[in-house]
């Protein structure tokens, strides 16, 4: 728990590099990381690491900004996707990843994310206070 309370801390200190890093990352993650349905289970730990260093990120800058992480993250969500699409453009893969299913549970990490962040700040409030 003090570990995760130092990088909160540690993002908080230096926001406006984290901005854009975080950015650049949820870009980069939801290019590269986008069909979630692959069988790997090194694939999926990358997932869930990915996912706990975006609420990581997310809890150190907005705090408890909802609206601002919703904006924040579906629209590089969407860059990301988009870019996907560009760099896979006339490959067969295209048909088996542009899904509707496979377009929704990337979408579904969106609440995901969020509530990973909400949590996370509500863990440091209360470990604070003790």
């Amino acid at each position: 728990m003090k570990l995760l309370i130092g990088f909160v801390i540690a993002f908080k200190k230096s926001k406006k590099i984290m901005m854009p890093l975080l950015i650049v990352y949820i870009i980069f993650f939801s290019c590269f990381g986008f069909p979630i349905g692959k069988k790997d289970f090194v694939y999926m730990l990358y997932i869930l690491f990915s996912l706990l260093i975006i609420c990581l990120m997310f809890s150190a800058l907005f705090e408890n900004k909802i609206i601002l992480m919703l904006c924040t993250y579906f629209v590089c969500n969407l860059i990301g996707m988009c870019l996907h699409f560009i760099i896979e453009y006339g490959e067969v893969t295209i048909q088996r990843d542009f899904t509707l299913i496979n377009i929704l549970v990337s979408l579904m990490q969106i609440p995901i994310v969020i509530a990973g962040s909400l949590l996370i700040n509500r863990l440091i409030l209360i470990k604070g206070s003790k």
